[in-house]
């Protein structure tokens, strides 16, 4: 069972103790998707930005910055347009 709050907390204290703690920064933010809503997904997009803030070229967080993006746009979608 997933637990996206208690995963969260563990990866912000990690953060708290190393600022560049780039594999933290992934697991925050993919910890915040696990949320499943609006606000989850745009913390996630905000740890990944600051991963490539951090190292622009690391892969993972360029990766995982597209899958959020792609996974708001596919919610906004489900909504429908007017």
């Amino acid at each position: 069972m997933r637990k996206p709050k208690e995963a969260v907390s563990m990866f912000s204290e990690a953060i708290s103790i190393d600022k560049h703690f780039l594999e933290a920064y992934i697991g925050r933010g993919n910890a915040f998707l696990d949320y499943g809503d609006e606000a989850g997904i745009k913390a996630g997009q905000a740890d990944y930005q600051r991963a490539l803030l951090i190292s622009p070229s690391y892969l993972p967080a360029r990766y995982y910055r597209t899958k959020a993006i792609l996974t708001n746009l596919t919610s906004i979608a489900s909504y429908g347009l007017p």
